[in-house]
C-alpha cells in the first residue's frame, strides 16, 4: 500500500529554485520519487491559492504544476472545519491553541490536513515551526482527542521507505503465496529487523494475524 503524504511547500520551492541551498539534493530526489508516483500525495488546496498570488510567476507557475500533477487528492479548508466539527473540536480553539506556541497559521492548516486525510507524514524542511516543535504539536492534538502526526525530513523520508521496502515485500509475498501456511510462520518486527518464528498459532490468534497482515 502506497504511504500516504502531504509535501510542503518549502520542499518544493528548494527542489525547483533555489540552487544554491544545500537541501537541494534531498528535495529533488525526494521529488523524483513523487513524480513516479510511489506515494498517495495529498495537498491543501488553500496552500496554492497562496503560490498564486506570487509575484515570481515562473516559480509560481513550477509549483503550481508540481502539485497538480502529483496530487491524488486536494483538500479544502472547509474539509477541515467539517472534520473538526464532526468531532465536537473547536476550530478557534485550537487553531489559537497552536498560534500561542508560535506556530503560523499555514503551517496549522497542514498539520490539520494531515489529521484530516490520514496521512502517513509531513515532509518538511521547517524546522523553526514544524520539525522542532513535533512533540508539542502531538501534545495539542492529544488534548483535542485527535490522532498525532509524524513529520519528517525528505531525506530521512527517503531512508525510512527504503528501509520498510524488503519488509513490506515479505508481507505481500506472504499474502499472495503463502496465506495456508502462516499458522505454522509467525512473522514480526524487532527495531526494523524481520523474524520468522517456526510456532504453530492458535486458530484464533492465526486468524488474528492473518487479518492484520491483509
Amino acid at each position: 500500500m502506497k504511504k500516504k503524504i502531504i509535501i510542503d511547500l518549502d520542499v518544493v520551492t528548494i527542489g525547483l529554485w533555489i540552487k544554491s541551498d544545500s537541501r537541494r539534493q534531498d528535495a529533488s530526489k525526494f521529488m523524483q520519487r513523487v513524480e513516479s508516483h510511489e506515494f498517495e500525495v495529498i495537498m491543501l488546496s488553500s496552500t496554492l491559492n497562496l503560490v498564486e498570488k506570487w509575484k515570481n510567476t515562473e516559480l509560481s507557475k513550477n509549483i503550481k504544476d508540481f502539485y497538480y500533477e502529483n496530487t491524488d487528492h486536494f483538500i479544502d479548508d472547509s474539509e477541515i472545519l467539517n472534520y473538526l466539527g464532526k468531532h465536537k473540536i473547536s476550530s478557534s480553539q485550537i487553531i489559537d491553541s497552536f498560534l500561542e506556541k508560535g506556530i503560523k497559521e499555514e503551517d496549522i492548516l497542514l498539520i490539520l490536513a494531515c489529521i484530516v486525510a490520514e496521512a502517513d507524514y509531513l515532509v518538511t524542511f521547517n524546522k523553526t515551526h514544524l520539525k522542532n516543535n513535533s512533540d508539542l504539536i502531538n501534545l495539542i492534538l492529544k488534548q483535542n482527542n485527535l490522532n498525532k502526526i509524524s513529520l519528517v525530513h525528505p531525506m530521512r523520508f527517503n531512508k525510512l521507505i527504503d528501509l520498510s521496502k524488503p519488509f513490506d515485500g515479505i508481507f505481500e509475498y506472504c499474502k499472495l503465496n503463502f496465506i495456508s501456511q502462516l499458522n505454522r510462520v509467525h512473522i514480526s518486527r524487532y527495531n526494523g529487523f524481520v523474524l520468522f518464528h517456526k510456532a504453530a498459532l492458535p486458530s484464533r490468534l492465526f486468524k488474528t494475524f492473518v487479518q492484520e497482515i491483509i
